[in-house]
């Protein structure tokens, strides 16, 4: 079994969030993984009582090939506000800022922040739901402002983030074709799509 730097456990997890299936390889904290890996190379299925990750059911294989060189190098954030990502092992350091911005003014404000970062981006929905627990518990926004944007009739990362990973509100993204910019809703952890004048929270990220 691999350990990562950081004393994390190498995992792939299976399980639904708000209903949604979701798959998850990487470095990964979990309060019962040392009853998860016990018997490794098998799976074991437990429900997460994780404040984090409230899923329906989780199912987790420790091997040592899920997780990559990157997965295992020891993150570093900035100092100041800037959040380090609990569950993913690719090293994301979150800034949410709260301060009313439109979509380019807030992705402006984080290059100023830091050279290397960008409104963010979301991969999976473990990271929608540990920015959505974040805003709800330690904001008062109603939404946050991330990286997708509209081009040429496709939605892609401001970051060139590949991820193809999606959670768009039931009739979003709308066809109005001034709405080329997107946000995270509290309500819902829902994605809707905007215009450039509206102004709102936004979340800012480093791949460090």
């Amino acid at each position: 079994m691999r350990v990562c730097n950081n004393g994390n456990y190498c995992m792939r997890a299976y399980g639904k969030i708000n209903g949604q299936d979701s798959w998850f390889s990487g470095c990964v904290k979990y309060e019962s993984v040392s009853n998860l890996c016990a018997n490794f190379p098998g799976c074991a299925q437990t429900k997460s009582n994780n404040a984090l990750y409230p899923t329906d059911y989780t199912t987790c294989c420790c091997n040592k090939d899920l997780c990559n060189d990157a997965s295992l190098q020891t993150c570093s954030c900035p100092a100041g506000n800037w959040y380090q990502s609990t569950i993913t092992g690719s090293c994301k350091c979150y800034n949410f800022i709260q301060t009313p911005k439109d979509w380019q003014s807030s992705n402006n404000d984080c290059r100023q922040q830091n050279p290397k970062a960008t409104l963010g981006s979301i991969d999976s929905a473990f990271e929608n739901n540990e920015i959505l627990n974040v805003l709800k518990n330690q904001t008062s926004c109603s939404q946050v402002f991330i990286g997708l944007k509209q081009s040429s009739n496709s939605w892609s990362w401001i970051n060139n983030d590949t991820s193809t990973y999606q959670n768009w509100r039931s009739g979003y993204p709308s066809s109005n074709s001034n709405n080329i910019y997107s946000q995270l809703n509290t309500a819902d952890g829902k994605w809707t799509n905007i215009d450039g004048t509206a102004q709102g929270c936004y979340v800012c990220e480093i791949k460090a």
